[in-house]
């Protein structure tokens, strides 16, 4: 039986108990997170039984533009899944916001307000990652894969003109923090 590796992340001194996912890794393969299908050389989550709730949100209903795809397409750029996958194929258009938390959780992806608890997000800084915005006035948000977390990337052109906020960051915390070229190169 292989040993146990657990990683708690919080916030000390955080007033109102905010704290970050806890995740349970084990060094011989088995895990207590069933979307944590491990390969023999890396920690691989798959879309392994992830269920999405029956009802989405109806993209008749939404006016912005984009093809509301944006979760399967960031999730499967971090994750490294191909397009046409058994883990890419597993997504549904337009999830709802519960269902991406379910996700994020299925996925042991840790995630934060970068404006509300920065010292949470700070430590995400050097890794890949997820960014989702909030576009207020359409009720909806839109989810970037970013490379490295330190240099978010903007929204792409399409979303030029409407008001979004930066809310939510994800992490991907299976590596380990990398140097940033783009950080490197100004030193």
């Amino acid at each position: 039986m292989g040993q146990s590796l657990y990683w708690t992340f919080t916030m000390e001194g955080l007033e109102r108990g905010i704290f970050m996912r806890h995740f349970k890794f084990r060094w011989n393969g088995a895990t207590e997170n069933p979307g944590l299908a491990k390969h023999p050389e890396t920690l691989t989550p798959t879309m392994a039984r992830f269920e999405w709730t029956p009802h989405t949100i109806s993209p008749a209903s939404v006016a912005i533009p984009g093809n509301f795809w944006c979760v399967r397409d960031a999730v499967s750029a971090l994750m490294g899944w191909p397009s046409g996958s058994e883990d890419w194929s597993r997504f549904i258009e337009l999830p709802i916001p519960e269902d991406v938390e379910h996700l994020m959780d299925h996925l042991d992806l840790p995630g934060c307000d970068p404006e509300r608890q920065r010292a949470i997000f700070e430590t995400f800084l050097d890794h890949g990652g997820l960014a989702v915005y909030n576009f207020h006035a359409c009720k909806i948000s839109h989810m970037v894969y970013q490379p490295h977390l330190r240099h978010l990337q903007p929204l792409p052109p399409e979303y030029d003109g409407i008001d979004a906020e930066l809310f939510r960051v994800y992490a991907d915390l299976r590596t380990p923090a990398r140097n940033c070229p783009t950080c490197m190169a100004n030193f």
